[in-house]
């Protein structure tokens, strides 16, 4: 890329100046074009917007918002800029308040700039260091190349089991090459700094250095009564006793801050291909990539890493009742390149190596099933992260990578029950902060909270029946927590002292309310009772 600098002498500039002042008074600047590298003596005020990748509010409305999950959680932002050398000539931490809530339009005054002089250069984004314990070794580099040759920036140590919380959210990396930073008639002063320009779209899309995999296991969870509360016990499928052990095999020792060949483009100083092509050649030591984590094991003890609820006695025999497993967990990305001999075409099979998830029947290894993690292609549902020329995070030449791979900033939902053998669904989706519904099961019904975080103080909550009736000694109802009003009831039901209490219905009849805080509340208010037969099956909580 190559750019011209043309510029006025002092005498020119100020000898027009002078004439045009005698007609009349009018304003006078000087106009430059980048030269690569800078280092022309000029300076301007350079300011950045960011984003997460389709996170629901606009960045004009997002004040208060960026850190409601802990999948969107930002606490800390730094901007590395470099020369197309390498060499740093900026390295420092933005103001996370300010450039998650620039106000958009290219004429609108952005705060928090960096000063830099007129030139080319490459911009790295890392956001959430400090809990991660990179701060110091950041704070040192001298050159970005180190961003892609030391251990402290490539082999980042995973912990099996991690989940993001307010104290500890996913690292975040973006860059952005040969961006010219230049002086216009009206932006670059540090009062009206110049935008940042990504790809010709104004916000930084930051990307998730981790991949996010949603498991569900249905109806394999014995659920028993003890005293009044419902507790989950025991995992088995109905053609088998029961699973002493679940566990997920071939999870990365580590993972990086820019160690995906996508960055490769972004990058003067990504590793000359094809090092850095797969997690192989990152991680070469015995055993780097052969962790394993147990989600469950021991029979009859609670389990530990269902995120399910239960509302009913398992019962026994032929009537017994199983409950869905449902569990989320935070792996490191695991690029594996495509054999020589072909491998499976498609999802439930297990490929050594991969990162799979295994159900053993004991404790001496032998495997009911096992099957690894996989995706048909590396663009499903195209996560966009910009509307320029580069608009996806994808793999490039996916052609070369195993579909038994797992990338980083995806969302994978795998959902499996037992059928003739184990069936399995999967979905790739955009891993992005939206309002899900939350789906509360009970005998005979289902209470679904359209909007689990109450925005703007409330939420439409919709009652189902599930049976073509219920029998007449089953009560259902739903009483408020203090400060929560039900009102505009629809279909079955009705609106008691407060209460939404259901009597007898049809099969699938719906009927609702609306739940109102009146002012947005706090995560984890108390909005109501799930209330069966007198017995609290549920205290449904804001999000």
């Amino acid at each position: 890329m190559s750019h011209n600098f043309r510029f006025y002498s002092s005498s020119i500039v100020a000898l027009c100046c002078s004439l045009l002042l005698l007609p009349l008074l009018t304003s006078c600047y000087e106009t430059f074009e980048p030269n690569p590298g800078g280092g022309e003596g000029k300076t301007v005020f350079v300011a950045t917007a960011v984003n997460f990748p389709k996170l629901a509010p606009p960045r004009a409305s997002r004040a208060g918002t960026v850190n409601l999950s802990d999948d969107d959680r930002l606490l800390s932002l730094r901007v590395i800029v470099a020369k197309p050398d390498g060499t740093v000539v900026h390295n420092g931490l933005r103001n996370v308040s300010l450039v998650t809530t620039q106000p958009t339009g290219p004429t609108t005054i952005w705060r928090d700039p960096i000063e830099l002089e007129l030139g080319t250069y490459d911009f790295y984004f890392i956001g959430n260091e400090a809990p991660w314990g990179l701060t110091a070794a950041l704070t040192s580099i001298t050159n970005v190349s180190q961003l892609f040759t030391d251990p402290r920036f490539t082999h980042i140590l995973y912990s099996p089991g991690y989940k993001p919380d307010a104290t500890k959210p996913v690292l975040y990396t973006r860059c952005y090459k040969d961006v010219p930073v230049i002086a216009t008639a009206t932006k670059g002063s540090q009062s009206d700094p110049w935008h940042f320009q990504a790809e010709g779209d104004e916000e930084v899309e930051l990307i998730r250095t981790l991949a996010k995999v949603e498991l569900t296991l249905k109806n394999c969870v014995h659920v028993d009564q003890v005293g009044s509360n419902f507790v989950p016990t025991e995992m088995k499928f109905k053609r088998m006793a029961h699973i002493e052990k679940v566990k997920v095999t071939g999870i990365p020792k580590y993972f990086s801050l820019f160690g995906n060949p996508y960055f490769r483009g972004f990058s003067h100083h990504y590793p000359t291909a094809p090092s850095g092509n797969y997690s192989a050649q990152w991680y070469t030591a015995a055993g780097d990539l052969e962790q394993t984590y147990e989600l469950e094991s021991t029979p009859s003890t609670a389990l530990t890493n269902s995120t399910e609820t239960y509302t009913a006695v398992s019962g026994s025999g032929s009537s017994e009742v199983l409950y869905d497993y449902k569990t989320t967990l935070y792996l490191p990305e695991h690029l594996r390149q495509l054999p020589v001999t072909p491998e499976p075409n498609g999802g439930g099979a297990y490929v050594a190596g991969s990162t799979s998830v295994v159900f053993d029947y004991n404790n001496s290894g032998d495997h009911y099933y096992r099957f690894s993690i996989w995706q048909t292609a590396f663009d499903e549902n195209k996560k966009a992260v910009g509307t320029g020329a580069n608009d996806y995070f994808v793999l490039p030449n996916a052609a070369n990578y195993s579909k038994f791979s797992l990338v980083r900033n995806n969302l994978y939902q795998l959902e499996a029950s037992e059928g003739q053998q184990l069936m399995l669904k999967y979905k790739l989706t955009d891993w992005c902060d939206t309002y899900k519904a939350r789906i509360y099961s009970g005998p005979g019904f289902q209470v679904v909270v359209e909007d689990p975080k109450f925005t703007g103080g409330q939420s439409t909550v919709r009652v189902i029946s599930t049976e073509s009736a219920l029998p007449a000694d089953h009560n259902i109802k739903i009483a408020p927590k203090s400060g929560v009003t039900f009102s505009a009831q629809t279909g079955f039901g009705t609106l008691t002292g407060g209460n939404y209490e259901v009597g007898a219905q049809s099969f699938q009849e719906e009927g609702g309310f609306r739940a109102s805080f009146g002012a947005a509340p706090a995560v984890g208010t108390p909005a109501f009772d799930i209330i069966y037969n007198g017995k609290v099956l549920y205290t449904v909580l804001s999000e």
